[in-house]
């Protein structure tokens, strides 16, 4: 039911699609790598791919076994890194044994022209396909050819990764060491043209392969190219997708030519199998045939006996063939009994379809089931069998440089309802040519340990996706998932009606300030947020030292009229830079954090709030950094790496944004007025406001009115001023543009706070008693006051009415009959309006985190846990022992002892972090026995901890 929603969607697709489009046989295969292959040197260029994004998930490999691989489970019972297709995520079991690609034509020189079958299941290690000659470097990465190499994925620390979309790395590179994408970018769904730089599924994977390693046949010269797609999307998380383009490389034309695939599939009681087989056309002549495989007793409950891992393969699995050569679709499908025939001559006569040839004469009945000698009848399916089946297309002819293509999609469900829900979606996004609606990429996500709590951060690249199959910018926003099992699982579980798992609650959550939130309209199993505004980093406090948590961000989109709100992939390892793993711990004890080394503003005079947040230490730079602005007032800012060339590290950053992402392992805010000159606020020393006459003084015996002066320049109005009550007082100026002389004591002086020079100012004497008093005007100006104090009678500096900024009147209140002026040691604060500007810049660098080792407090070590219990919560993985020394120095040796005296272990930790993790092996690599033990911490002081842990059982 959950892929329904999505057929509206394809149905918009489709309908500006033309026919032809949509159902011509597209046979552009990648551009192969020039070059005549020599020989085989399948083994040296293999690598596999890695389909973990969805529920469906398996590893595949460029030699031509979709599945059943050099990393295959034992026994159908799939671990996380050994596995056939597996499904679902959670509680997986294996659904598939061999699951091949072949081709096949009757001519071979080896055997009398009885058969060719090119394969990889007849002879597992030395399959007929091989990886092509060159593939490692050339399809995928190799180091070796990388002039600046990087480190190379591999798969269970052996096997190299296959070219996979999301992960950069495992692209080969040119002679420059530039990344390229061997394969298939996304087609357009209108036009089928490839669209570069983008890629249709969640993972888009590409290999090649030929038949040069054919065991009992003629070597034929077929190269097959292959794109593999898996979508964690939820309308296609039930599916994988398997693109071939079958080359003619031989040189010559080739006739009565047959290619599809063989399946051992697994999904039921051992032994318990039936197969449900669909075969509709269209009234274009495509079709569409499925052979689905099931519980011989029902799709529901039908499958009773739990396999090897405990589960009871109680699903519905099967393929879909999407596209088959010349759009024959399906001619030949026969079914028989594990394992069935391996040599190439008895395959033949199964492929074409023959119960006459002599070769399986005698046993034709075992290959043949019904009245159709090309198609079996799955009705006559009676008696629970272990089946394998064939399903081929042909003949056809093949002239040299020749491409046909075939399409399969491989579904699973919960049952069979669900499995042809999921097929009819999975037929309505190829038809799209893989091109599904997307939620906006995950962000890049880093991790920072310390001490109890773990600090996640992540960049804001997907917040102006456009989302390729609506043309729309759709972000919402970003969750972040938590799990304690390595990925398995993210925490509290979001079920269905069925109970069946539709996905997790985040543990922290980020949206746009846009009134889109609470529970989506079309799936009240999502939940869109809070409104709660944008954020680029998160602290999780809720851990504890030692234990390992991974983590993962998902961007999500705010879904269409049609369309419920759809997330990103959670991240499958630390192959995707949107997932980590961190185990929180101490710093080294004395550590001395990292600091802002200075902070100058360095031209212009503009005032603001620039705050600047370490949030990683390791990632801090000793660079000096530059900030400057864009506009009058500033509205943008840019923050540039006075590095070698210059690096800009936030390039026209809003300042309105609450929130930016940190770089260089830091964060900046900016705050600044939007507007330059006029009076901001008044104060007094402690912030209070005393503006006005309901703003009233702390001993309420005075208050501030002021106004600007009209005739005040930018300079005079922008700059903040205070009045300071004191003994010492100041000389005032007598009112008037000309003429102003030093005239009055009084017991205040006015400060340019933005300058921090003591300034020029008037007084208005209204009662002309020669003296300042409570509601006489004040008049402020920008001038400099003079050095030394001026004499009574000497000319004001200040001449020219622009240099005047306010007008100030400090006012008695009626509660203060005494008509008390303020007293001494009161501050009058008149802040300016003062926008940063674009001629404003500063400077600023850091000191990088230090180490005092000879103040570090040895007192703090501890060992955890204390004691250790077999199977504590600290170890990873099963049957790991481990414990962690934790508050170390950054240098130190470590001495373990039996309570007798006996030493069994010395450490040595150069690491420079706070904690250490020991295995509990001995000097002489034996398990530590169960007992008390003494250890010693030893730093290069000569400073000693000691104390006590114990192992018990």
């Amino acid at each position: 039911m959950k892929k329904t929603f999505y057929k509206l969607f394809l149905f918009l697709i489709l309908m500006m699609c033309s026919l032809n489009h949509l159902f011509a046989q597209d046979t552009d295969a990648p551009e192969g790598i020039a070059g005549k292959t020599l020989k085989p040197t399948g083994f040296a260029d293999e690598a596999v791919g890695v389909q973990t994004k969805g529920q469906l998930q398996n590893l595949t490999m460029n030699y031509g076994q979709i599945s059943d691989t050099r990393f295959e489970d034992v026994g159908n019972a799939p671990t996380e890194v050994f596995f056939d297709i597996r499904y679902p995520r959670e509680n997986f079991t294996g659904l598939v044994d061999d699951f091949s690609i072949f081709f096949a034509i009757k001519d071979n020189s080896k055997n009398g022209d009885q058969g060719n079958v090119i394969d990889s299941w007849t002879d597992n290690d030395n399959e007929d396909f091989t990886a092509k000659d060159g593939s490692f470097g050339k399809t995928h990465y190799n180091p070796a050819l990388d002039p600046n190499p990087h480190e190379i994925i591999l798969y269970n620390g052996q096997t190299p990764y296959l070219a996979h979309s999301d992960l950069k790395n495992t692209w080969p590179v040119d002679a420059e060491g530039n990344p390229f994408w061997p394969g298939i970018f996304r087609r357009n769904p209108q036009t089928g043209e490839q669209v570069p730089g983008e890629f249709a599924s969640d993972r888009d994977i590409y290999m090649e392969f030929t038949d040069a390693n054919n065991q009992q046949g003629d070597v034929l010269g077929i190269e097959i190219h292959e794109m593999a797609y898996t979508y964690g999307r939820v309308y296609a998380e039930d599916a994988l997708f398997y693109e071939f383009w079958i080359i003619n490389k031989s040189g010559k034309n080739l006739t009565g030519c047959y290619t599809g695939i063989y399946q051992d599939p697994d999904c039921s009681d051992h032994g318990e199998e039936t197969l449900p087989v669909l075969d509709s056309t269209y009234s274009d002549g495509t079709n569409l045939f499925s052979i689905a495989d099931r519980d011989f007793d029902g799709d529901i409950g039908g499958a009773t006996r739990p396999n090897a891992r405990g589960i009871t393969e109680d699903y519905t699995f099967g393929t879909a063939f999407l596209e088959t050569p010349y759009n024959m679709g399906i001619t030949d499908f026969h079914y028989f009994t594990d394992p069935g025939p391996t040599d190439d001559k008895r395959l033949w006569a199964i492929i074409s379809s023959n119960p006459s040839n002599p070769n399986i004469l005698a046993e034709a009945g075992n290959f043949f089931h019904g009245t159709d000698p090309r198609i079996d009848d799955v009705s006559l399916i009676t008696v629970r069998q272990d089946l394998v089946w064939i399903a081929a297309t042909g003949p056809f002819n093949m002239n040299a440089g020749d491409t046909v293509k075939m399409t399969i999609a491989v579904v699973a469900g919960d049952d069979d309802a669900d499995y042809y829900n999921n097929l009819w979606a999975a037929k309505e996004l190829f038809d799209a040519k893989f091109n599904g609606p997307i939620a906006p990429p995950s962000p890049a996500l880093s991790a920072i340990a310390e001490d109890g709590r773990v600090i996640l951060y992540w960049d804001d690249s997907p917040e102006n996706f456009v989302d390729p199959s609506t043309n729309e910018s759709d972000f919402e926003g970003y969750k972040i998932y938590r799990s304690e099992d390595g990925g398995i699982t993210w925490g509290t579980k979001i079920t269905d009606s069925q109970g069946r798992t539709f996905g997790y609650v985040p543990i922290a959550q980020y949206d746009l300030k846009n009134n889109i939130k609470g529970p989506d309209t079309r799936n009240p199993l999502i939940w869109l947020g809070s409104d709660n505004g944008l954020k680029h980093s998160w602290v999780d406090s809720n851990v504890v030292n030692g234990i390992a948590y991974s983590y993962t961000i998902v961007s999500y989109d705010r879904g269409t009229p049609t369309l419920f709100s759809l997330e990103g992939t959670k991240g499958d390892g630390p192959q995707v830079d949107y997932f980590v793993t961190v185990t929180p711990k101490p710093e080294a004890t004395g550590k001395i954090p990292s600091n802002v080394k200075s902070f100058i503003h360095t031209n212009g005079t503009g005032t603001g709030q620039i705050d600047i947040e370490i949030i990683d230490e390791k990632s801090l730079q000793t660079f000096p950094y530059k900030i400057t602005f864009e506009g009058t007032p500033a509205t943008l800012f840019t923050i540039t790496r006075l590095d070698e060339i210059n690096t800009l590290i936030y390039d026209s950053r809003k300042i309105s944004d609450l929130d930016h992402p940190v770089e260089d392992g830091f964060r900046v805010k900016v705050s600044t007025d939007n507007r330059i000159g006029g009076i901001k606020s008044i104060t007094d020393a402690n912030g209070r406001n005393v503006e006005g006459p309901t703003n009233i003084s702390s001993d309420t015996s005075w208050y501030v009115s002021a106004s600007l002066f009209p005739q005040a320049d930018t300079a005079s109005k922008s700059s903040s001023y205070s009045i300071r009550f004191s003994d010492d007082g100041s000389v005032a100026y007598s009112w008037g543009l000309a003429g102003s002389t030093a005239k009055y004591n009084v017991p205040f002086s006015i400060w340019n706070t933005n300058t921090n020079n003591k300034i020029c100012f008037e007084i208005l004497d209204a009662n002309n008693n020669n003296q300042w008093d409570e509601g006489e005007n004040i008049f402020i100006t920008r001038v400099p006051y003079p050095d030394p104090v001026p004499v009574i009678g000497s000319p004001n500096p200040a001449t020219i009415a622009k240099e005047f900024a306010y007008q100030v009147s400090i006012q008695n209140t009626p509660l203060d009959t005494l008509k008390r002026p303020p007293s001494q040691g009161t501050i009058i604060n008149i802040t300016s309006y003062n926008a940063l500007r674009a001629e404003d810049e500063y400077t600023f660098e850091f000191n990088k985190a230090q180490f005092d080792s000879k103040n570090a407090d040895l007192s703090q070590i501890r060992v955890v846990p204390n004691p250790y219990i077999v199977t504590s919560k600290y170890e990873a993985l099963q049957n790991v022992r481990e414990i962690q020394f934790m508050y170390l120095p950054p240098e130190c040796n470590i001495y373990i002892y039996t309570v007798s005296g006996t030493l069994v272990k010395v450490i040595e930790h150069k690491s420079g972090e706070g904690s250490l993790s020991w295995n509990l092996l001995t000097d002489w690599n034996q398990a530590l026995a169960f007992g008390v033990y003494i250890y010693v911490v030893e730093d290069p002081f000569g400073n000693t901890h000691r104390s006590k842990f114990a192992l018990i059982k």
